[in-house]
């Protein structure tokens, strides 16, 4: 590792959403933070997390965070990070523009609501987290308007809505990488492996 090391503690959960990231700050992640200083990055609030709520027994869309709730969410998350002494880094999230009908029929029929307006919600929790950081001044990775600018190359499964494929992964990483050296968390020695 090196004096120069940088380490990337991924405590993602599927399924979980802001509110379960605000349980894992105070909790299982509070001794990492406050011992190694780490950046800590908004859940991104996946589109198949709201629609294992309304799957079957609802009647029609209902989100499993509520967008008044996510945005106090946020704000919860960086007064929690700040107050460990870690930095706050808040990522949109990106959506395939170009999902194939089944992923597109599949995702409307989960949340009983007409694709095109559920993609409509998904860039309305984007825009929070751009105010949210703005407000704040806490660091915004716009993943979305970055994977806008590669339309039509292979970043996203095109079977999924939201998930990326091999070159968005690569894609997010370069982009972390050079956010992370512009920031001076990174030597510019330091190459992205």
């Amino acid at each position: 590792m090196g004096p120069d090391a940088l380490e990337v503690l991924n405590a993602g959960v599927p399924g979980y959403n802001s509110h379960h990231g605000i349980l894992l700050l105070r909790s299982k992640l509070y001794a990492f933070v406050r011992r190694l200083g780490l950046e800590l990055r908004a859940l991104r609030e996946p589109v198949d997390a709201q629609a294992r709520r309304a799957f079957f027994t609802e009647r029609g869309y209902t989100p499993t965070v509520p967008i008044d709730r996510y945005e106090r969410n946020l704000r919860r998350i960086v007064e929690l990070g700040r107050g460990m002494g870690a930095g706050v880094w808040l990522l949109t999230a990106p959506r395939n523009p170009h999902a194939s009908p089944e992923a597109r029929e599949t995702q409307a029929r989960r949340n009983k609501l007409d694709f095109d307006e559920l993609m409509r919600i998904h860039d309305e929790y984007n825009e929070v987290v751009r105010r949210v950081g703005a407000e704040l001044g806490a660091r915004v990775v716009d993943m979305a308007a970055v994977y806008r600018q590669y339309e039509g190359e292979p970043v996203f499964l095109p079977t999924d809505v939201v998930h990326p494929a091999q070159g968005g992964q690569n894609l997010e990483a370069e982009l972390l990488f050079r956010a992370l050296r512009s920031e001076g968390l990174l030597p510019d020695r330091a190459r992205p492996r």
